[in-house]
């Protein structure tokens, strides 16, 4: 680390320990997203027989000789409430002028879509909110997802995250991106920046950036200061400062002119406040710059919900039907293996039936035309040839099957009605609404959560400067 600041290098150190503690979190995170998404054969597993680590889907192949099969329910589960979201957030009309052009600039319903997803996989939504210049050179308001796998923050209990003290994300920039963002058109700034990019980050996962990008971390510290209210008696002229060295030298110099003019003294009021920094580091730890909150709230700038954090733990939706649909696969494998070994139209031919004047070939090929004639000499007390046709022992695997498909159901709340389906014809439009909201009541604590996080989310935005 090249930054030699005592402050600075401990903020930096918590903000990698922060990091590496999260990892229990992006590790089932990435499980989860690949249930979501169709991979779900990706598990680890280890080979009873020979001790080695492989997928199950590796597994499979090596027992079946085939590709395992799925049925992927969990992706229709996720699209089912997205589009759920999508038609109650469509019937909810945004007042506010201000809010309205936020919206419509940062296209907030395919971000808080998209949001919504992420949250459904990992528990996780988080967002950032800020007044930039960004490619455009022009200063606007940006509402942007955060990903989890670039997202840090200390251990917190309360679902509020009024127990936060640091948070951050990683940011993976071109240099000139960086330049014109921390550089200020600075020539020694900007070859402090290019010096630290420049510079060897070592193997960790939390330096690595894409081939061509800079990796920048942003960190957020709620930090205790000392600040003074100060009133002019003369001029009744009030104003609040940060105590520093500098400013409290100052204050000292103004109250000694004061009193050699014969002016009243200054009323001074101490007291000490939290205020949130931010710092921007190179991979190496050396700081490329050092923000103040925009939001006249002195926040930072992150909005995020985890979902449920009882004691801290984070579980998604998915994970709540992951078991089932482990299950369903693998009953579908059973499945697929009963009747792959069953026999399919197998011809039992007796040899000494078979005449010397025509071959097995010509059997076998005379057997699968429609309307063709096999010749065989039939033989006293002999058996006469046969096909066989096997559909398969099903072992209960139908009766299993449909027992978890109705659990994956029940367990996530998502049934055909919100889907769209079991609409009886004649069903009038107020008893088919009241069959979707008594539908809906097992996912309404989702949609609250997400709510809750919205309304936050638009009251830090509209705390931002002004700039529409």
């Amino acid at each position: 680390m090249t930054n030699h600041n005592s402050k600075e290098a401990a903020i930096f150190t918590a903000a990698v320990e922060a990091y590496r503690r999260m990892s229990g979190l992006r590790s089932n995170r990435e499980r989860m997203k690949n249930y979501a998404y169709g991979r779900q054969w990706n598990d680890r597993v280890v080979d009873p027989i020979t001790g080695e680590s492989m997928t199950e889907g590796d597994m499979a192949r090596q027992a079946t000789g085939r590709d395992p099969l799925t049925n992927n329910l969990i992706r229709q589960m996720v699209k089912t409430i997205i589009g759920r979201f999508r038609y109650m957030r469509a019937k909810e009309p945004i007042a506010d002028r201000n809010m309205t052009h936020l919206y419509s600039f940062n296209s907030l319903d395919e971000i808080d879509s998209r949001a919504m997803e992420e949250f459904l996989m990992s528990g996780c939504i988080i967002q950032r909110v800020a007044a930039e210049r960004r490619r455009d050179g022009s200063l606007n308001h940006y509402v942007d997802n955060v990903s989890p796998a670039d997202f840090f923050i200390n251990t917190i209990n309360d679902p509020r995250g009024w127990d936060t003290e640091l948070i951050g994300m990683l940011h993976d920039l071109s240099l000139p991106d960086v330049e014109s963002r921390f550089g200020n058109n600075d020539p020694k700034k900007i070859a402090i920046i290019r010096h630290a990019f420049s510079a060897d980050c070592g193997d960790s996962r939390f330096f690595r950036s894409p081939t061509g990008r800079c990796r920048v971390i942003e960190v957020w510290t709620l930090e205790s200061i000392r600040t003074a209210r100060i009133l002019d008696p003369e001029s009744m002229d009030y104003r609040e400062i940060t105590v520093t060295p500098a400013a409290a030298e100052k204050l000292r110099s103004d109250e000694q002119k004061r009193r050699e003019a014969g002016l009243s003294p200054l009323r001074v009021n101490y007291s000490r406040v939290n205020r949130w920094h931010g710092r921007f580091f190179a991979p190496d730890g050396t700081m490329i710059s050092h923000v103040v909150s925009q939001l006249s709230s002195g926040e930072h700038p992150f909005v995020v919900k985890f979902y449920p954090l009882i004691d801290g733990e984070v579980h998604s939706f998915v994970e709540d039907i992951v078991d089932q649909q482990r299950q369903i696969n693998r009953l579908l494998v059973v499945s697929d293996n009963i009747l792959s070994t069953a026999a399919k139209g197998v011809l039992m031919y007796p040899t000494r039936a078979k005449p010397d004047f025509i071959s097995w070939h010509d059997i076998a090929r005379r057997w699968a035309v429609c309307g063709s004639l096999i010749p065989y000499e039939p033989v006293a007390g002999g058996d006469m040839p046969k096909q066989i046709t096997s559909s398969g022992l099903d072992a209960g695997v139908t009766t299993l099957l449909d027992t978890q498909m109705k659990l994956i159901r029940d367990i996530s709340g998502v049934g055909s009605v919100i889907s769209g389906g079991n609409s009886v014809s004649g069903t009038g439009a107020d008893s088919l609404a009241a069959q979707v909201d008594n539908a809906t009541i097992a996912l309404n604590d989702l949609f609250a959560t997400f709510a809750d996080f919205i309304a936050r989310r638009d009251k830090k935005a509209s705390d931002l400067p002004g700039v529409f």
